[in-house]
């Protein structure tokens, strides 16, 4: 009995650098990809049962921005590069991605450069992805590859791709004829025509969600996103306005916000944000430049979330909204951080708070930390902790002589460590233990690191104490050998 084909995955992108010199020389370097590609497909399918569509074309990142509109219907536009950095940062990062270079570095290419070539693969089973991206990786043109997401608007843009030639068991088939597959195929162990069978129609488009997306520019800017929330917000106390237009932040506008409070690891509010910050991305307190071009990136790219109108404040308008995002670190890890903004009358937009670590489960306004949110700042901890065990890299332990011979162990000796809480009674020792998180005993509280790896323990325990001790909680670290 013949076994089922694998089920396919979702569609991949494969990027192409066209100005690598194998390519840069060449009138049509198209044709030299797709011979590659396919010559690289045909020994992950022995028994000929892929079936395989594929589209091509050129990178076309957002790189305008609506400037004004009137009611007459005019519009104008500006280009924005804040918008083109911050939709390269968010490409690269959607998505289960595989790069044949440091990924840090795939933004800025994608932003600078005029030459990337995008291929798109359907039906390749998931399995099979991994080898396609390590058979393409002694090309030196090959960048890598991503998950293409038939829900996100960016990627409907950036990857509305020419349908081009398919591969069905064995055959390749173009219809209509226009790339002479018979030419650029010449020598590999294909026929050509339709094949075996005839695939039915809907399988020969991306299933692109058009429900999801927000109009003709994707993704839209906060202007944009805000006018059309300002316009069906039925909420609010008081009529609202937002005019196209208005002044994006500058980086010098951050400055308070960002040096003296989210980066200052002496701020009583900002300490824990500080500690995080430094540990899991390397920013500190004069990196504050680098996070606020990351986070007026994502500001300009990103749509408003928890839109909302204070009306505490009297007549003075006071909309709300936040927007996270990936950030960069100068360690080259990611993480995600939350900004909330705010709009008054005709002024520009202002940063109120920064929040680091994942949107669900972290604290998502200062008044949190300010009010002893105890559930906030131990998430804020393990975040900041668990992000410190996994950057560390133990030393290998080498073990000789034993009944295999001489062994060796990466992750090197076993061990334990604990963040200890002296005062047993304080609010957040009484939380800890009430919450399961710390263990009572000998007259104080125990909070036990989630792992046996000597190294890695100590790591995070150093990091979750020091976020208790920047929130003003006395703890020590303790730690042994097993």
């Amino acid at each position: 009995m013949t076994s089922a084909p694998a089920r396919p995955g979702p569609p991949i992108a494969l990027f192409v650098d066209a100005h690598d010199p194998t390519l840069r020389e060449l009138s049509e370097y198209g044709p030299a990809v797709k011979h590659a590609v396919l010559g690289a497909l045909l020994p992950l399918d022995p028994r000929r049962e892929l079936q395989v569509q594929t589209w091509w074309g050129s990178l076309m990142l957002p790189v305008f921005r609506l400037a004004e509109a009137d009611t007459a219907g005019a519009v104008t536009f500006d280009q924005d590069l804040f918008l083109l950095w911050s939709s390269a940062t968010r490409l690269v990062h959607d998505g289960d991605a595989c790069w044949s270079r440091p990924a840090a570095t795939v933004p800025w290419l994608l932003g600078t450069s005029t030459r990337i070539y995008l291929g798109i693969l359907t039906g390749l089973p998931v399995g099979l992805h991994e080898a396609l991206h390590t058979a393409l990786t002694d090309q030196g043109w090959y960048l890598g590859m991503m998950n293409v997401e038939t829900d996100n608007a960016l990627h409907h843009q950036v990857f509305d791709l020419i349908k081009a030639w398919r591969y069905n068991r064995g055959f390749i088939a173009d219809n209509p004829v226009h790339l002479r597959p018979q030419e650029v195929f010449d020598g590999l162990p294909v026929q050509f025509g339709p094949g075996p069978d005839q695939w039915p129609g809907c399988d020969l488009a991306l299933r692109w969600r058009p429900a999801t997306l927000p109009g003709p520019r994707h993704p839209q800017t906060y202007q944009e996103a805000l006018a059309e929330a300002v316009a069906r917000y039925g909420e609010a106390e008081r009529p609202l306005t937002f005019a196209v237009g208005r002044r994006s932040p500058v980086i010098a506008d951050l400055e308070g916000k960002l040096h003296g409070y989210a980066l200052n690891p002496t701020h009583s509010v900002g300490g824990p944000k500080a500690v995080f910050f430094a540990t899991a991305l390397g920013l500190r307190q004069n990196d504050w430049r680098l996070l606020a071009v990351q986070l007026i990136s994502a500001l300009d790219a990103g749509a408003p979330q928890k839109f909302r109108d204070e009306s505490r404040f009297g007549s003075q308008q006071h909309l709300r909204f936040e927007i996270s995002a990936p950030v960069f670190g100068l360690n080259g890890r990611t993480a995600i951080v939350t900004a909330a903004w705010k709009i008054e009358d005709d002024g520009p937009v202002q940063l109120v708070t920064v929040t680091p670590g994942k949107k669900q489960g972290i604290v998502e306004q200062d008044d949190a930390l300010q009010d002893g949110n105890l559930a906030g700042l131990y998430a804020i901890a393990v975040e900041v902790a668990d992000a410190a065990r996994l950057a560390c890299r133990p030393t290998p332990l080498a073990v000789a002589g034993g009944p295999d011979g001489d062994e060796i162990h990466p992750e090197g000796l076993v061990g334990f460590a604990w963040v200890r809480f002296p005062d047993p009674v304080a609010p957040l020792a009484a939380w800890l233990v009430a919450h399961h998180h710390g263990t009572l005993g000998e007259g104080r509280v125990t909070v036990g690191c989630p792992t046996f790896d000597y190294e890695p323990a100590i790591a995070w325990a150093t990091a979750f104490a020091g976020v208790m001790q920047a929130a003003g909680h006395t703890c020590t670290v303790d730690y042994e050998v097993d």
